[in-house]
């Protein structure tokens, strides 16, 4: 089931069309990352909740040639319906060497956030602030629980091409 999962996860990324280029500035780290918006959500009509909108993106950074970020956003409904309060949700970071082979993940939860819409040009800006919450024990590197990580997309409406920057951690 594994292997599946891993295949899955390549042939996603290879779908995406990856691109990718890491900048560091300081101690900040952002990694451009490219990939589909995979789920709307489900929208909890008496609750004014969406659950589940969620995104798979790939990138590369300077120690890991591709990486899968996987993020769920629960957002609920405000006045404003150009604009939406991210009120939970979670991620993962898969992380693969140059030779394909999975080197582990980072996982954690979605902090809070918003999502703007733009109906004239057909685009979301989605901005998040994620928390690292733990990280397979296979990794490379140290990752502390609770390390701020920045999140933010813009998805073409359209089509469901999401454009992001991710940034935080010393990929």
């Amino acid at each position: 089931m594994k292997k599946v999962v891993q295949v899955l996860v390549l042939a996603m990324m290879l779908a995406a069309g990856a691109y990718a280029q890491v900048t560091t500035s300081g101690s900040d780290y952002s990694m451009k990352m490219s990939g589909e918006q995979s789920s709307e959500g489900v929208f909890f009509d008496p609750l004014g909740l969406t659950m589940g909108n969620s995104f798979v993106l790939s990138g590369r950074s300077n120690n890991y040639s591709s990486t899968v970020l996987s993020v769920e956003f629960n957002y609920e409904q405000s006045g404003d319906p150009s604009c939406n309060s991210i009120s939970g949700g979670s991620w993962n970071l898969a992380l693969y060497t140059a030779e394909g082979g999975y080197r582990g993940s980072i996982y954690g939860k979605v902090v809070e956030g918003e999502i703007t819409w733009d109906p004239e040009s057909g685009k979301r800006d989605t901005t998040a602030l994620l928390l690292v919450t733990g990280s397979t024990h296979n990794l490379d590197m140290e990752v502390e629980p609770d390390t701020k990580v920045s999140f933010h997309a813009t998805t073409n409406l359209g089509d469901s091409m999401t454009r992001a920057l991710f940034g935080g951690l010393p990929l």
